[in-house]
């Protein structure tokens, strides 16, 4: 007996659709779980050949070599722009149909500003999207005013065992369009991998320690006598 959309497992399962529910507790209408990497192509899958995407110079390497080693041989151009929020504004233009950044930059840990980019982006008719990747918890409240958000999930547990996901978190316009390619494509996180995100949910514990450490070594060196300023 078929209940509701799950006849087949690449198009939904119960145990990820309860993960993909999370998206609208993050400020989105929609959620998308991916295996680890794959949201990013989904979203350059949605451009076509000749189209233009504004890219911040800064980001994971992963994110690098789709664009400039994949998705370049298929036609997609890419614009490189020095990261930080003013030049990144200066830079986007109406022909750019993909605004990318990523908050904090990897591995410089540069702050964007997501809602001032954004408004830029629509303000200039910067194509339909403005995509950000950023960690989930201290970016929550801010790329809601992007289109899509891309972001990591990882968890562990005392055994060592541990598995990642990527998500999407988008609004109605986007949402049929990404759920096409990722039911296309089926680059999707196994049944247990995603009963282990549901069941081990880190993020909360993860994000405050690593602030607080952080914020640790800042006080500690922005009050050093060798430190130059």
């Amino acid at each position: 007996m078929i209940v509701g959309e799950y006849d087949y497992s690449r198009a939904a399962n119960p145990t990820r659709t309860a993960i993909e529910a999370n998206g609208g507790s993050e400020g989105g209408k929609h959620g998308l779980c991916f295996s680890s990497g794959a949201a990013t192509g989904v979203v350059l899958h949605t451009l076509s050949a000749g189209d233009n995407v504004l890219l911040c110079d800064d980001v994971y390497g992963g994110t690098n070599r789709l664009f400039h080693r994949v998705f370049q041989q298929l036609g997609i151009e890419t614009t490189l722009v020095d990261d930080g929020s003013e030049q990144t504004r200066g830079r986007v233009q109406a022909e750019h149909k993909l605004v990318w950044i990523e908050t904090p930059t990897n591995p410089t840990l540069q702050i964007i500003d997501i809602e001032a980019v954004s408004k830029v982006a629509k303000a200039k008719g910067a194509g339909s999207r403005s995509t950000t990747r950023s960690r989930r918890l201290t970016c929550r409240t801010r790329w809601r005013w992007a289109q899509a958000s891309c972001a990591t999930r990882r968890r562990s547990t005392s055994a060592g065992t541990r598995t990642r996901s990527a998500g999407l978190i988008v609004n109605d316009d986007e949402h049929k369009k990404l759920k096409f390619i990722q039911l296309s494509e089926g680059s999707l996180p196994g049944i247990m991998e995603c009963f282990l995100l549901l069941h081990l949910d880190q993020d909360a514990a993860f994000v405050s320690r690593h602030c607080a450490q952080r914020q640790c070594v800042a006080g500690y060196l922005s009050e050093h006598a060798a430190v130059e300023r």
